[in-house]
C-alpha cells in the first residue's frame, strides 16, 4: 500500500507553483519590453546602417564603378523600408542608374503564408537609367557588372512577387548609341508607370500603363498586359509628335540622305506571346500620320511632303504577312536627279550597311529551331522562342497594299547625262495604285493625271510589273510641251538639233523584258505632233519646221543592253505645213502644203551606233515651193 504525501509536503508544492508562475511572468513582462526596445532599435536603427554599411558596399565590390545610397529607414512594425539618392557611376564617374527615392511596403505575414514576397505598394520617385551603346557595340549595363568566376545557374522559376499597387514617378531614361555613322541621343522625361495588382505566377495577367514624354515634345503613351511565365504581352502604344530627325544616325546605316525635319503620330496595337500555344506575333499599325517631312542629299532638297497617312497596316511574324489599308500623301515634292554617268540619286544615296562589330565573338546559331517549350528556364525559354522567332521571319513573306494614293506633288527633273541638262517640273495631280500583291509579282495596278511644265496633261491607266518588266499601259497625252525635253534627241541626229514640239497621243503602250535584258514593246494609237522645228546644232539656225504631223497606226520596237534598237511603223503619217532649209554653200529651201504616207519604214540601229532604215508603201506629195540660193 502506498503511502499518501503529507499534508504538509502537498502544500509546499502548492505554495511554489504560483511562485514559479508570478516568476515566469514577471520575467516575461520584464523580456518583453526589452525584446520589443531591441527589435525597435534594431529595426529602425540597424537595418537602415546594415543597408547602407554592407549591403550597399557589397553590391558596390560586384561593380566596375561606384554605388552610394543617401538615406535608408526601416519600419519593423509596418515593414516599411525607405531609400532616398541611390546613385550608380560607371568606371569613368558617368552616373548609368539613380532613383530619388523608393517606398515600399513589405506584406510580412502574407508573404509567410502564401510563400511569395508580397508588398502592399511599391512608389519609385525620380529613377534615372542610361542605356549607351559604345563605339564597339557593347553595351554600357554589361559592361557595369564584374563577370562572376563561376558560371552562374540558370533561373528555374521566376519568383512569385505580388504588389498590390505600383507607382513610378517622373522618370528619365537616355538613350545613347556611339556605334552610328553619328552619335545617337534621345532622352525621355516625365516617366510615369502605374501598375495595379502586380502577379507574377505562371499564367497570370497583369495590366499596367506608361507615360513618358522627350524633352522636344514628343509623347508616348502604352497600355496593355504583361505575363511574366511564360512571358507574353500585348497592349496598345500611342505616340504623339515624335521628331523624326534625331533617329537619323540610324538611317545613316542605309542611305547618304537625310531627314532633317518630319513629326510622327501613331496609334499601334500588338500581342508577343513567342512560348504560348499556339504562338503569336503580330502588330497592327492603326494609323499614322508624318507631317511636315523634309529630306536633303549633300545639303540639296530631296522629299517634302506636308502630310503623309498610313491606316490599317498589320504585319504577323509568324505567318510572314504585311498587309496595308491605306497609303495617302498630299503635296509636296521629290527631287529626280540623274548624274553625268546616268546614275539617278536614289542609287547613289543607298548604302550598304557594314557588319557592326559586337566586340565579341558570338557563337553560331543552329540552323534548327529548338522547341522552347522543352526548356525548363524561363529566361533561356523565352530567349529560345525569340531566336526562333527572328528565324522564321527571314523566309519569304506574302505582302499587299490595298490603295497608295499620292495628290499635288511635285516631281523636279535634272538630267545631266545629256548634252544639254534638262532641268523640268511634273505635278501629279493625282495618282493611286493598288491592290499590289506579292503573289502577283508586286505588280502595280494604277491611274494618274499628271500636269508637265509647260502646259497639257497627261493621263495614264495600266499595270506596271517591274520584277518581271512587264508594262500595258493607255496613255493619253493633251498638247503636251516637248520642249524641256529636247535635249534626249541629239544622241540620234548628230547636226541637227530637237528644238520643240507639242505632242497629243492616245493609245495603248505594252512591253516585256527578256532574260538577256531586251526590252521588246509596242504602240497602238493615234499621234499628233505639233510646231515641230529641229535646228542646226551650230548656228541654231532652223532646219526643219511641221506645223502638224499626224500618225495613226502601229510601232514595234526593240531595246537591247548593247545600245542596239530596231523601230518599225506601220500604218498613215501626215504631215502639213512643211518647211525644210539646207544650209550649205548653196543653200536650198522647200516648203510642202501636206504630205501623205501610208506604208511600212523600218529602223535598225546597232550597237556601233550605225543605223539602217528600210521604207515600203506609198507617198502623196501635195503642193511644193523649191527655192536654191548660190551665192
Amino acid at each position: 500500500m502506498t503511502p499518501e504525501p503529507s499534508r504538509s509536503t502537498s502544500a509546499a508544492a502548492t505554495t511554489r507553483s504560483p511562485r514559479r508562475g508570478r516568476r515566469w511572468l514577471r520575467r516575461l513582462l520584464i523580456a518583453t519590453p526589452i525584446a520589443v526596445a531591441l527589435y525597435t532599435v534594431l529595426g529602425f536603427f540597424g537595418v537602415p546602417w546594415l543597408v547602407r554599411a554592407v549591403i550597399v558596399p557589397r553590391i558596390g565590390e560586384r561593380l566596375n564603378g561606384s554605388i552610394s545610397l543617401e538615406r535608408a529607414a526601416f519600419n519593423p512594425f509596418t515593414f516599411r523600408i525607405e531609400l532616398e539618392r541611390l546613385e550608380v557611376r560607371d568606371d569613368q564617374g558617368e552616373r548609368v542608374a539613380a532613383l530619388g527615392a523608393f517606398d515600399g511596403n513589405f506584406e510580412a505575414w502574407r508573404s509567410l503564408v502564401q510563400t511569395s514576397w508580397q508588398f502592399q505598394s511599391v512608389q519609385v520617385t525620380k529613377p534615372f537609367l542610361l542605356a549607351a551603346v559604345n563605339a564597339d557595340g557593347t553595351l554600357n549595363l554589361a559592361r557595369l557588372v564584374k563577370p562572376s568566376k563561376e558560371p552562374a545557374t540558370p533561373l528555374r522559376e521566376i519568383p512569385r512577387v505580388v504588389i498590390d499597387g505600383m507607382n513610378v514617378d517622373d522618370g528619365e531614361i537616355s538613350v545613347r548609341d556611339s556605334s552610328l555613322p553619328e552619335p545617337f541621343g534621345l532622352d525621355f522625361a516625365g516617366l510615369t508607370f502605374d501598375l495595379t495588382n502586380l502577379d507574377t505566377r505562371p499564367g497570370n495577367p497583369n495590366k499596367a500603363s506608361l507615360r513618358a514624354r522627350t524633352r522636344n515634345g514628343a509623347e508616348l503613351e502604352w497600355d496593355g498586359f504583361v505575363e511574366s511565365t511564360p512571358f507574353a504581352s500585348q497592349g496598345k502604344v500611342v505616340a504623339r509628335n515624335v521628331d523624326l530627325a534625331p533617329f537619323m544616325p540610324y538611317g545613316l546605316l542605309y542611305t547618304s540622305g537625310r531627314v532633317v525635319e518630319g513629326r510622327l503620330s501613331f496609334e499601334a496595337e500588338y500581342e508577343l506571346a513567342p512560348v504560348a500555344e499556339p504562338p503569336a506575333a503580330t502588330a497592327t499599325l492603326v494609323s499614322a500620320d508624318i507631317v511636315g517631312l523634309k529630306a536633303e542629299h549633300e545639303d540639296q532638297p530631296l522629299l517634302e511632303a506636308p502630310t503623309i497617312h498610313l491606316a490599317d497596316a498589320a504585319v504577323d511574324f509568324l505567318a510572314r504577312t504585311l498587309s496595308v489599308a491605306s497609303y495617302e500623301q498630299a503635296g509636296g515634292s521629290l527631287a529626280v536627279d540623274r548624274d553625268a554617268d546616268g546614275t539617278l540619286a536614289f542609287v547613289r544615296i543607298l548604302v550598304s550597311p557594314a557588319p557592326r562589330d559586337t566586340g565579341s565573338d558570338a557563337a553560331p546559331q543552329a540552323d534548327e529551331s529548338v522547341d522552347p517549350r522543352t526548356i525548363q528556364y524561363p529566361v533561356q525559354q523565352f530567349a529560345a522562342a525569340l531566336r526562333n522567332l527572328v528565324r522564321d521571319a527571314a523566309g519569304a513573306w506574302t505582302v499587299s497594299i490595298d490603295r497608295a494614293a499620292v495628290s499635288e506633288h511635285q516631281l523636279r527633273l535634272h538630267d545631266r547625262s545629256t548634252p544639254r541638262p534638262v532641268e523640268t517640273t511634273v505635278l501629279v495631280k493625282a495618282a493611286e495604285a493598288g491592290p499590289i500583291l506579292s503573289t502577283q509579282g508586286y505588280a502595280i495596278p494604277y491611274r494618274a493625271t499628271i500636269e508637265p511644265d509647260g502646259g497639257g496633261s497627261v493621263e495614264s491607266e495600266g499595270t506596271l510589273a517591274l520584277f518581271d518588266r512587264k508594262f500595258d499601259l493607255a496613255v493619253k497625252l493633251v498638247d503636251v510641251d516637248a520642249t524641256p525635253y529636247a535635249p534626249y534627241i541629239p544622241e540620234y541626229l548628230e547636226a541637227v538639233r530637237f528644238e520643240s514640239a507639242r505632242i497629243t497621243l492616245d493609245g495603248n503602250l505594252a512591253g516585256s523584258g527578256k532574260e538577256d535584258g531586251t526590252l521588246d514593246g509596242a504602240w497602238k494609237g493615234k499621234a499628233t505632233i505639233a510646231d515641230v522645228r529641229f535646228d542646226d546644232a551650230n548656228t541654231s539656225s532652223p532646219i526643219l519646221e511641221v506645223r502638224s504631223l499626224g500618225a495613226d497606226g502601229d510601232l514595234g520596237f526593240s531595246l537591247h543592253p548593247d545600245g542596239g534598237r530596231q523601230v518599225e511603223w506601220t500604218g498613215p503619217l501626215s504631215l502639213t505645213e512643211l518647211a525644210l532649209a539646207a544650209p550649205s554653200a548653196t543653200p536650198r529651201e522647200a516648203n510642202v502644203a501636206t504630205i501623205g504616207i501610208e506604208g511600212t519604214a523600218k529602223v535598225d540601229r546597232g550597237a556601233d551606233g550605225v543605223a539602217r532604215a528600210g521604207w515600203s508603201g506609198s507617198v502623196d506629195v501635195g503642193a511644193t515651193e523649191f527655192e536654191a540660193t548660190t551665192s
